[in-house]
């Protein structure tokens, strides 16, 4: 590749390396680094594999690093690479097996932006249930381009262990959108979450773009779709939008809903209610997940406990985290409670000896027991199972209480 003019990608802090490249005779090298003395010969080798990988001959390169690891270095030399030569690089495609989980847990989305490497490397000890690398509102338009190959070397690179990795693309009506895609989809990401979107037609047309990068890739991952409804034609249209095979979860965008509809955003969210209705609707209506906004105030602890309280109670899976401060206050409300367990025991044991009698109706005590009950109630010590919380034991006492609910 030749180098036609100056390009700089990355920035001068922790974990991250800044890269600045021009025409040059030959290759030159000059680096600085924080931790040079021990690390700078690794560093050095690192930035010219990278170089050799591109077919760069003739560059003056001058790097400053802050401790960036090795893929991150490779990121930030293709993407001033790419930028100085106008030209694409070959795909760099995941071995990893990737698998997307319909039903699996997802409480909590946490957002972490792509243009910030040390929030990556040990994002797993978080305990999200969902990661959504984003590339598009949290990364200022300057740095996009560069952000999207630090995303993809961190799907190759980075063990996110039980956290599922979704990455969140520029609109497919932006400059940016396909080409996230062209670079992110063959790095092998579980989902892609498509902001702004408004119709299946905004889905179809994802689909086809995952699939013809796949095909010249010569990839076949199993990628998974996450709409975000974040305008009033997206909620009017999320029925059509949950239909569309592939279509795994519908997550809500209030902050761009709000604006769109002309309201301002309360703290209580009644402006809301009914677009996080229709969206839970549509998304049930077609076996699909439902996650709410984000709460964005990171004081507010009581708050956040209340929204995500009431989010659960209109049928909400999960909703959106910025912070992994928030996961362990969201992870505890969507968690079951002992009554609510208790309450599923008796359900699924009144539903079983119907079942061994040739009933057909199911009774607990004085009540009775519809089949979406117990189908919840299986889902409710199913999802106990799943984060480890013990049945607890009924006594009388809590079995009165729970038979006369």
């Amino acid at each position: 590749m030749k180098i036609t003019k100056k390009a700089v990608a990355g920035r001068l802090e922790r974990d991250d390396i800044r890269i600045e490249v021009e025409p040059g005779r030959g290759r030159k090298i000059e680096l600085k680094s924080s931790i040079g003395q021990m690390f700078g010969d690794r560093i050095r080798v690192d930035i010219e594999s990278e170089l050799d990988r591109l077919g760069v001959k003739s560059v003056k390169l001058t790097a400053e690093d802050d401790g960036a690891l090795n893929y991150i270095i490779a990121a930030r030399v293709e993407s001033a690479i790419v930028a100085a030569s106008g030209k694409k690089t070959a795909p760099k495609i995941a071995t990893r097996e990737i698998k997307v989980i319909p039903d699996r847990l997802r409480r909590s989305r946490l957002y972490l932006p792509g243009n910030t490497p040390h929030l990556f490397i040990n994002a797993r000890l978080f305990g999200a249930d969902m990661l959504f690398l984003d590339l598009e509102d949290s990364v200022p338009p300057a740095e996009k381009e560069a952000s999207r190959y630090v995303v993809r070397n961190t799907l190759l690179a980075v063990d996110f262990g039980d956290s599922e990795v979704a990455v969140r693309i520029n609109p497919l009506s932006s400059p940016f959108g396909i080409d996230d895609l062209e670079v992110i989809v063959p790095g092998g990401p579980e989902l892609i979450v498509l902001p702004k979107a408004e119709s299946a037609a905004d889905i179809e047309r994802l689909k086809s773009e995952i699939f013809r990068i796949q095909n010249e890739a010569g990839t076949d991952f199993d990628i998974g779709i996450v709409p975000l409804i974040e305008s009033a034609k997206g909620v009017i249209n999320a029925a059509e939008i949950a239909s569309v095979e592939g279509v795994i979860m519908l997550a809500f965008g209030a902050e761009d809903f709000t604006k769109d509809i002309g309201a301002e955003r309360t703290r209580d969210g009644k402006e809301q209610f009914v677009a996080r209705s229709q969206i839970i609707l549509a998304a049930k209506a077609f076996g699909k997940m439902a996650s709410d906004t984000v709460f964005s105030d990171l004081a507010d602890t009581d708050g956040l406990i209340a929204s995500t309280t009431e989010a659960k109670a209109l049928g909400f899976d999960g909703r959106g985290l910025i912070h992994p401060a928030q996961i362990e206050p969201v992870h505890k409300v969507f968690a079951p409670t002992e009554d609510e367990l208790i309450y599923a025991v008796k359900v699924i044991e009144a539903a079983d000896e119907a079942e061994r009698s040739g009933s057909g109706v199911v009774a607990l005590g004085r009540k009775m027991i519809d089949p979406p009950v117990v189908a919840r109630a299986r889902r409710q010590l199913a999802l106990a199972e799943k984060i480890g919380i013990e049945i607890p034991e009924i006594g009388e006492e809590k079995e009165e209480r729970i038979t006369n609910l």
